[in-house]
C-alpha cells in the first residue's frame, strides 16, 4: 500500500486524469440507464394534419409521429378541442406495413393511448380522429386542434413529455369538389365519409332520390357513399340514375387502405380493367391518365402522409 501510495504522489496529474475518465465513464452509465434506450429532441414530435372542410359533416385528423432514432414502445395524449368541433370516434391505424405501427389501442373523448411492445422506430401514422362541428350554421374560417400531455415510453417504461402539437382545420366555404357527369351519368371526385344528405345538398340534381350498393341494396342518406353505388333521381315521371365514385375508393368498400393501392397499381400495369367510375376514383391527381403518380399519391395518404385527396390541377 505505501508502495502504491508512493507512486500515485509521483504520478499525480495522470491519477487525476485516470479518476476522472471513470467518473465519467459511470456517469455515461448511469445517463444510459435512466433514460432507456432513447432521448428525445425537437425533432420527434406529433403532427396533426386535418383536411379543408366544406360542410356539417364528420371529418377526420391525420395524428403522425415523426421519429428521429428512437424505438418508442407507447404514446398517450389527450384533445384539446375547439368551441364548436365534437369529438366522435379515434380510429386506429390498421394499415400495419411491415408492423410500424401501434397496434393495439384504448381511446375516450378526453384522448388516447397507443401500444406496441416490440416498438415503433419510423414515422408513423397515429391514427385518425374523427370529429364534427356543433352548429354548423355558424363556422369560422378556421379552428385549431391540440394534442397536450403527450407522453411517449420505450420497453423499460422510461417516460419522456413532448410538446404540445397543434394542427388546423380550415374550413372551405367555396365551391365545392364534386363533379357531376351529366354526359355518362357519373358524379365523381366524391370525398371520402361523405353521407348521402351531404353529397344531396351539394349537387344540382332535382328529383326524388333512390338509393342503392352495387349489389341493390337500398341504402339511406346516413350511409357513407361508396364507389359504384347507384343514385336514381325520378321527376316528373323521368328517372336519372348516377354511378358514384369516391376519390382514391377503387374498390368500392367505402374505405381507403391497402388494397385499393393494390387494385390500382395492377390497373396501371394492365392486369386489371376499371369500369368509367374506378378509373375517375383512381385518378387522384386528376389530370387526363391514371399512372404510377396517382398510386404513389394514394400510398402516401394511407401511411398519414398526405392530408387530403382532393388535388385539383
Amino acid at each position: 500500500m505505501a508502495r502504491a501510495l508512493k507512486f500515485i504522489k509521483k504520478n499525480s496529474t495522470i491519477s487525476i486524469f485516470l479518476f476522472l475518465i471513470i467518473i465519467a465513464f459511470v456517469l455515461m452509465i448511469l445517463l444510459f440507464v435512466r433514460n432507456g434506450t432513447y432521448s428525445v429532441d425537437d425533432t420527434t414530435k406529433v403532427i396533426i394534419d386535418c383536411p379543408n372542410v366544406s360542410t356539417e359533416s364528420e371529418f377526420e385528423c391525420n395524428l403522425n409521429l415523426h421519429i428521429v432514432g428512437n424505438k418508442i414502445s407507447g404514446i398517450s395524449a389527450n384533445y384539446a378541442l375547439p368551441n364548436n368541433v365534437q369529438y366522435v370516434s379515434f380510429l386506429g391505424n390498421d394499415q400495419c406495413i411491415d408492423k410500424n405501427c401501434f397496434e393495439t389501442f384504448a381511446s375516450t373523448e378526453n384522448g388516447f393511448a397507443l401500444v406496441n411492445i416490440n416498438g415503433v422506430s419510423d414515422d408513423v401514422l397515429l391514427g385518425k380522429l374523427r370529429l364534427k362541428f356543433v352548429d354548423s350554421s355558424s363556422l369560422n374560417n378556421k379552428y385549431n386542434l391540440s394534442l397536450i400531455n403527450i407522453e411517449l415510453s420505450d420497453n423499460n417504461d422510461q417516460l419522456v413529455t413532448l410538446a404540445n402539437a397543434t394542427g388546423e382545420i380550415i374550413v372551405n366555404k367555396g365551391k365545392s369538389v364534386i363533379v357531376v357527369d351529366d354526359t355518362k351519368h357519373i358524379i365523381s371526385r366524391v370525398p371520402l365519409n361523405t353521407t348521402y344528405e351531404r353529397l344531396l345538398k351539394e349537387i344540382n340534381i332535382t328529383g326524388n332520390a333512390l338509393i342503392k350498393s352495387k349489389d341493390g341494396t337500398e341504402l339511406s342518406t346516413s350511409d357513407i357513399t361508396k364507389t359504384s353505388d347507384i343514385v336514381s333521381f325520378t321527376s316528373s315521371g323521368n328517372t336519372l340514375s348516377y354511378t358514384i365514385s369516391v376519390l382514391g375508393d377503387v374498390t368500392g368498400e367505402g374505405v381507403i387502405n391497402v388494397n385499393d393501392v393494390a387494385q390500382l397499381y395492377r390497373y396501371i400495369k394492365k392486369k386489371s380493367q376499371f369500369d368509367d367510375a374506378k378509373i375517375l376514383a383512381g385518378n387522384i391527381i386528376n389530370d387526363k391518365d391514371v399512372n404510377v403518380n396517382d398510386v404513389a399519391q394514394l400510398y402516401r395518404y394511407i401511411k398519414g402522409k398526405s392530408v387530403s385527396l382532393e388535388v385539383t390541377k
